[in-house]
């Protein structure tokens, strides 16, 4: 028997990445090359009226200005600003990447007197498996604890010479039901004494 849990429309990672990537590349090109330099300048230049090569050098390095000249306060204030907010919005992109695997899947592998397995999947496409022999499991308990405001409940395993419970689908949270149906199945495929029993 297994049991499939997965984040519905988790959205690719590539996706997330190019984005803290592009708010990144657009905040230093705002800090490097300000709009009003560029705009003011590219106006008084034909690049295409060049009459040589040797023009061109400096048909660029006029458009690309650091004279800032006058202009609006308010000008001012959100070029200070508003690279400040894509730098700040494309680092926490990359850092909440980059911070822990993000896990997209587990599943719950029994089988009938030989054991479990636990697989879980990262939005990277990174698997990490874990098989727990039938012997090794002393019991099944359903446990309870809050997340947030609300009281949760699931189902843990109690491994031999292991100081903590083994959580199958700790990212996910199920209904009681839902917990019941896994502790029972539990019970049933590894032959631990029946009984539902809360810690």
């Amino acid at each position: 028997m297994e049991l499939r849990l997965n984040t519905p429309h988790c959205p690719p990672p590539g996706c997330a990445l190019l984005l803290g990537v592009l708010l990144l590349a657009a905040s230093l090109l705002a800090v490097l090359f300000p709009s009003d330099q560029v705009s003011r300048h590219i106006g008084k230049f034909s690049f295409l009226n060049a009459i040589s090569a040797t023009e061109l050098p400096q048909c660029l390095k006029l458009a690309f200005s650091t004279s800032l000249g006058p202009h609006p306060a308010w000008r001012a204030v959100a070029s200070a600003v508003f690279p400040l907010c894509g730098l700040a919005a494309g680092v926490a992109v990359v850092f909440f990447l980059f911070r822990r695997p993000y896990i997209v899947e587990q599943s719950l592998e029994i089988v009938a007197n030989f054991g479990v397995q636990l697989q879980q999947k990262t939005r990277w496409g990174g698997i990490k498996r874990q098989f727990i022999d039938a012997s090794q499991v002393s019991d099944v308990i359903i446990n309870e604890g809050f997340r947030a405001c609300d009281v949760v409940f699931y189902v843990a395993l109690l491994v031999k010479d292991q100081p903590s419970m083994v959580v199958p689908f700790q990212h996910f949270p199920l209904p009681l039901e839902e917990n019941l149906v896994i502790y029972e199945t539990l019970h049933h495929l590894l032959h631990i004494s029946s009984g539902v029993r809360r810690a």
